[in-house]
């Protein structure tokens, strides 16, 4: 009876030995899985992080930019009302009044193109400020990244012109990183793209991202 029990504890504890060693290896696999996902998800965020603020820094460029075209477009045509009035004004006296009228109206467009190219060059420092700031070229493989906010001024010679996007905005003014990483002998890679679009107000908008 005795080395009846022994024997069936032997068996049941040489039964029991590969169920452990496959349970030690699904628990290795869960846990190896678990720190990867977290350091691609870490990854990704990063990344996208950098690519809003980018961004976000242009968006309230374009706000603002915008924000000034129906300025621009009243003073477009003040202009050409008042070259017409200078031209057709019939006595000297009229004429004088014409012209300053004329001289106050570009003063005006002058001050405006001062006004939007102004705010160029702040938000562009910006842009670049936070871009070393960030040490993203350090951090990530840059694919594709402007070097400005994809705008174009109409009419083109215009001394206060309108901006509006640029043909092809959208994959103009796309950003988008790729990195890698690695979890012990395992090489992680991954990319994120951000966007420039707008709503009511231009914001940043995430594309589905990618890691592997």
């Amino acid at each position: 009876m005795f080395m009846y029990q022994k024997n069936s504890e032997a068996g049941i504890l040489a039964a029991s030995i590969p169920f452990f060693v496959l349970f030690s290896i699904v628990l290795t696999a869960l846990v190896a899985s678990h720190a990867i996902s977290k350091q691609q998800m870490q990854k990704q965020y990063d990344c996208h992080k950098v690519g809003i603020r980018l961004q976000s820094i242009y968006a309230e460029l374009a706000d603002k930019l915008e924000a000034l075209n129906p300025r621009a477009k009243a003073l477009r045509r003040q202009r050409q009302l008042a070259q017409a009035a200078l031209l057709a004004a019939p006595t000297p006296e009229a004429k004088a009044a014409a012209y300053m009228q004329l001289k106050r109206i570009k003063t005006q467009q002058r001050l405006l193109k001062f006004q939007q190219e102004s705010l160029q060059m702040i938000y562009r420092g910006r842009y670049l400020a936070y871009f070393a700031h960030a040490k993203i070229q350090n951090r990530f493989h840059i694919q594709h990244l402007p070097t400005k906010l994809e705008f174009e001024a109409f009419p083109k010679n215009s001394a206060s012109p309108s901006y509006q996007p640029a043909t092809n905005f959208k994959n103009k003014q796309r950003i988008v990183f790729s990195w890698q990483g690695k979890w012990k002998q395992q090489k992680l890679h991954g990319s994120c793209r951000v966007d420039l679009v707008k709503e009511k107000k231009w914001h940043a908008k995430i594309h589905l991202a990618k890691a592997w």
